[in-house]
């Protein structure tokens, strides 16, 4: 076990941190002191697992993204501005989406705001334009089913023995 880099959390809720007393743990002679965040695969995880910094950190890149691609857009063709905002910003919205499941939706509503305003950038339509008819004329899954879909297909391709290759026709 390397010292250094070892951290620990306790997960819970509110009333049931406050309860605890323990602030540090003891293995192989070394302690490490419990931390309210840690990190990791790039998730950063809170002891109540609320996933406001991972949310947050996700749309503040992605939005970004789509900020700066806003200055090249009329140098684009829909097919290019597609493939660029799916490589900057959809990617982040889709990292680790999984975990993103049974959110309220108010948690999950950044990610919205941000694959709403890629779809009507992409289509070059106006703040004022139907969300949803912009998703549509894309094919786009909102977020909440977005990331439902994609894990009931892992769980169906687990099931039935097939390679777990990410599908380039569902976005």
């Amino acid at each position: 076990m390397n010292n250094e880099k070892t951290e620990c959390i306790m997960f819970g809720n509110k009333v049931q941190l406050d309860k605890c007393v323990t602030t540090s743990i003891t293995v192989n002679g070394a302690e490490t002191v419990l931390q309210n965040k840690i990190e990791y695969l790039s998730v950063p995880l809170e002891e109540t697992l609320s996933k406001k910094s991972f949310i947050a950190k996700k749309c503040k890149v992605a939005a970004f993204n789509l900020h700066n691609i806003r200055k090249i857009r009329n140098s684009l063709s829909q097919k290019a501005a597609k493939q660029i905002v799916f490589s900057l910003v959809i990617s982040h919205l889709d990292y680790v989406n999984a975990i993103l499941i049974n959110l309220l939706a108010k948690r999950i509503y950044p990610f919205q705001r941000i694959q709403n305003q890629a779809a009507k950038f992409i289509l070059m339509r106006n703040c004022s334009d139907s969300n949803t008819d912009a998703l549509k004329e894309l094919h786009w899954l909102p977020i909440k089913w977005r990331t439902v879909f994609k894990v009931l297909r892992m769980a169906f391709k687990c099931v039935n023995n097939q390679p777990r290759l990410p599908s380039r026709n569902f976005c």
